[in-house]
C-alpha cells in the first residue's frame, strides 16, 4: 500500500511543479503584456485599466495560454462581456490583424511561438481553430 502511495504522491508532485511552471509563464506574459500596454485595456477606444489577460483561443481548443499572439489584456468590463459571448469582437478579423501587428510592433516574433509562417499563418490558425 506505501508502494502505490508513493507513486502516486510521485505523480501529484510532477504534475505540481508542471503546473507552477506554466503559471509562472503565464504571469511572466501578463507582466510583459502589461508593460507594452501601459496597463491599459487593448480594445481600440478602451483606456480602462487592463485587469485581465484573455485567450484568444482558449485551452480547451489548444490555444497556448503563455502565446502574446493568443492574448489580449482587457478590463474587467469587456472581459466579463467577452466571456460572457456578448460581443465577438476579439474574433472579428480586423482586430485579430491588429494585434498581430501590435505584438509584432511590441517586439514579440511569430517563430518564437511556434507560429513559423508569420502574421499570415496566425491568422490562418485563428480562423481554422474557431476565431
Amino acid at each position: 500500500m506505501k508502494k502505490i502511495q508513493r507513486s502516486y504522491n510521485s505523480t501529484l508532485n510532477r504534475r505540481s511543479k508542471k503546473m507552477d511552471k506554466q503559471l509562472v509563464k503565464e504571469r511572466e506574459l501578463k507582466n510583459q503584456l502589461m508593460l507594452h500596454s501601459g496597463s491599459r485595456c487593448e480594445l481600440p477606444g478602451c483606456n480602462n485599466q487592463a485587469t485581465d489577460k484573455h485567450e484568444i483561443i482558449e485551452r480547451s481548443q489548444c490555444g497556448d495560454p503563455t502565446n502574446p499572439f493568443n492574448c489580449v489584456l482587457l478590463c474587467r468590463l469587456h472581459h466579463q462581456i467577452q466571456t460572457d459571448r456578448l460581443v465577438g469582437y476579439i474574433n472579428d478579423e480586423a482586430f485579430l490583424k491588429w494585434l498581430i501587428l501590435r505584438r509584432i510592433k511590441q517586439g514579440f516574433r511569430p517563430e518564437d511561438y511556434g507560429c513559423g509562417g508569420g502574421s499570415d499563418n496566425l491568422m490562418r490558425e485563428h480562423d481554422s481553430i474557431g476565431g
